[in-house]
């Protein structure tokens, strides 16, 4: 046996003025193509926030693995040079300018201790960093398993579901 539900007239018709009355309020008016401009709102920024952190991840030198910690390195190693002085600088009360020879002397000293110390920076440091660097990417260019190749995809893109595939 089928159960069937009956609604009374004067009910039916208070609901009626009802549901009109509500469908005449703004909000519930336009209330589903608000809902699907928003999902469709949503979705464009995440499209365009993937496709920024992509060209990100593409472009962003400094946040490749292999070089983040060099270049810090390297940095550090031209800071150093850049705080080397070449040039003589000191001139005490008894020194003067007709006193070249000394001064020229002096000159020559400091000059000599700024190209060892440039010597030390470049030869010992930078070039250690430059042929590990150099390694690391050799190393990588040559890698057969592939597990190690999984780290290489570092940056590809990942395809993902759209966001309002996601919240399901």
């Amino acid at each position: 046996m089928l159960s069937t539900e009956v609604v009374g007239l004067s009910d039916w018709m208070h609901e009626s003025t009802l549901f009109n009355i509500i469908t005449n309020i703004t909000f519930f008016k336009s209330y589903t193509l608000t809902k699907v401009f928003g999902i469709w709102k949503k979705n464009v920024r995440y499209r365009n926030f993937l496709k920024i952190r992509q060209k990100l991840v593409r472009d962003a030198f400094i946040a490749k693995p292999t070089f983040a910690e060099n270049i810090m390195e390297i940095n550090r190693c031209l800071y150093d040079l850049g705080q080397n002085k070449t040039i003589f600088n000191k001139i005490t009360e008894n020194k003067s300018w007709d006193m070249k020879v000394e001064f020229n002397i002096e000159q020559d000293q400091t000059r000599k201790i700024a190209n060892s110390q440039y010597e030390n920076i470049i030869a010992n440091k930078m070039t250690v960093v430059v042929r590990k660097v150099q390694n690391e990417i050799y190393e990588k260019c040559n890698l057969k398993d592939v597990e190690d190749q999984d780290e290489m995809k570092f940056g590809q893109q990942v395809k993902q579901k759209p966001m309002n595939l996601k919240r399901r």
